[in-house]
Parts: C-alpha cells; sequence; structure tokens
C-alpha cells in the first residue's frame, strides 16, 4: 500500500498539543483540516494516493516515538478555517490542506514497516538523516 508520512511538532500547539487540538475539531465538525508546512506535496501524489478514497496516512511526532494514522479523504493548497485556533497565526506557512477524519494512535514500530518509494530504503533509516518533512512510503 502506498501513503505518505508526515513529520509534525508540538513547538507551535498549545499545552496539549497537535493531535488533541485536531482531534477535537473531528469530534465535533466529524473532520479537520491538517495544516502542512514547508514543501507543498504535489497534487499528482495525493490525487494517486485518494484515487480508490479515503487512506490513512502516518503521522510521526518529532523527538518521539509517538506515531498516529490519520484518515486522509481530501487535499487543498487554499487557506482553511476548519482548524486549530493556533494556526490562525501560521496559516501564511500552509503549503499543503489535508482534510482528516480521523486519528488514532499507532504502534511506534509501524515505521519499521514503511519503505521509501524513491530508494527503496526503509523510513527508519533515513529519518533520523534527513530534512524532509514528508516521505512517500510503501507500507508492507
Amino acid at each position: 500500500m502506498k501513503t505518505i508520512c508526515l513529520r509534525f511538532s508540538d513547538a507551535y500547539a498549545p499545552e496539549k498539543g497537535t493531535i488533541q487540538s485536531h482531534q477535537e475539531i473531528i469530534n465535533r465538525n466529524g473532520f479537520v483540516w491538517y495544516g502542512k508546512k514547508g514543501a507543498k506535496i504535489s497534487k499528482e501524489v495525493l490525487e494517486d494516493l485518494l484515487k480508490n478514497g479515503p487512506v490513512e496516512i502516518v503521522l510521526i511526532k518529532s523527538g518521539s516515538d509517538e506515531r498516529y494514522l490519520a484518515t486522509l479523504i481530501d487535499f487543498d493548497y487554499k487557506k482553511k478555517s476548519e482548524c486549530p485556533d493556533y494556526y490562525k497565526d501560521y496559516l501564511f506557512d500552509m503549503s499543503t490542506w489535508l482534510k482528516i477524519t480521523s486519528i488514532k494512535k499507532t504502534d511506534s514500530d509501524i515505521l519499521d514497516h514503511c519503505f521509501v518509494i524513491s530508494s527503496g530504503l526503509p523510513i527508519n533509516s533515513i529519518i533520523k538523516k534527513s530534512m524532509g518533512s514528508y516521505f512517500i512510503v510503501e507500507y508492507r
């Protein structure tokens, strides 16, 4: 299965953290727009992932062994309002918006099954050496 792994940080999040901030909006609206800073995820990559419907993507908390699976149903490149309040100061920094309907914690060893498509290497051998904010992977 092809998917993406995204890194995130709680650097700008309130004390409750990134995941809880997003989960509260999912609980209220049924979805949340997750903003991705840095390099834009291409339209072709996202359309390919979503061609058969919703897909689970992997969220990797930087500096931690916390891992999450998030259900992606859509994407956009325009500013969104159905996002955590702390985003309001950083909306101009978001390159890609991902429409998420669920976020659930998963085992930290999920990355043992993710291989970067461009190199074929396990993501665990690349992630600590790379500054990349996202990776296109094959989950095996």
